[in-house]
């Protein structure tokens, strides 16, 4: 059974682990002082390379930039006492996934579908404006907070791609990482990164919501990537003209055709309304 980690002189009371990944582990845990839940992510100690450390400082980084109400909050960081891993604290949410959510339901209601929309696209464009692109929008990074699920919090920053004074302070490789699902064509071929490359991964997750599926689907991630690079998106048979192409405009191959994050969530706003009339 793996031991409660000691952080912060106590100031943290670890209650249990909650989560864990590849890299890190996610425990709940009272904070003494504000007497606040919140959610330390703690990285594994057979992780602790120099990349996916600065990885973890970057997150840190972008969040204390980042203080927003669609974007989750940072509380604090620093070293386990008891075996040196670097940690995070983040605010607590009462939470599901998206792809929790998706894998557990039906097709979503086109109300619910815009209000996923509006909330990453409001994070995203208060990510835009300090120019941070998070390079990894996917379900699984959308979190429905709330007793209702109603309320959007987008989560990993730990790949976004910082402003010039942000991107001094921490250095990762160039690589191709990500979700090869969500990705944009330009990263595809190697490509700048711009706020348009979320855009794009928010209109897989829209059109995955729409369909059931996800326009583009292969088993090895460089076919996967070919067809984001060449293939045109499927039609849309179950939604309108009109939403279908918002959805397109989105989706397209050219970065410099794609709408902001905010107009994407105008216009789809809008496109639905027309349909429902």
């Amino acid at each position: 059974m793996e031991s409660v980690p000691h952080v912060d002189d106590d100031r943290y009371q670890v209650e249990a682990k909650v989560g864990e990944g590849a890299i890190a582990t996610v425990w709940k845990a009272l904070d003494r002082v504000t007497g606040q839940l919140v959610a330390i992510k703690l990285m594994r100690i057979n992780r602790m390379l120099p990349e996916t450390v600065q990885r973890l400082a970057q997150e840190v980084e972008v969040l204390r930039r980042l203080q927003h109400p669609n974007i989750v909050g940072v509380v604090g960081a620093g070293t386990a006492q008891d075996t040196g891993a670097p940690y995070i604290v983040l605010e607590w949410l009462d939470n599901v996934s998206l792809r929790f959510y998706l894998q557990r339901r039906r097709q979503p209601h086109p109300s619910f579908i815009l209000n996923i929309v509006s909330g990453v696209a409001h994070a995203m464009s208060a990510a835009h404006e300090i120019g941070v692109v998070h390079r990894d929008l996917k379900p699984e990074n959308v979190l429905l907070c709330g007793p209702d699920r109603n309320h959007v919090k987008v989560v990993d920053f730990g790949m976004a791609k910082l402003p010039m004074e942000l991107a001094r302070l921490v250095t990762l490789r160039s690589t191709l990482f990500g979700t090869p699902q969500y990705m944009a064509p330009e990263r595809a071929k190697g490509q700048p990164v711009t706020p348009a490359t979320d855009v794009y991964a928010l209109g897989i997750i829209t059109y995955e919501m729409f369909a059931g599926q996800r326009p583009f689907e292969a088993d090895e991630a460089s076919t996967l990537l070919r067809k984001h690079v060449y293939e045109p998106v499927p039609p849309l048979p179950s939604v309108s003209p009109a939403v279908e192409t918002v959805l397109l405009e989105a989706l397209s191959k050219n970065p410099m055709q794609r709408p902001s994050a905010q107009r994407f969530a105008i216009d789809l706003q809008k496109a639905l309304c027309s349909s429902s009339e």
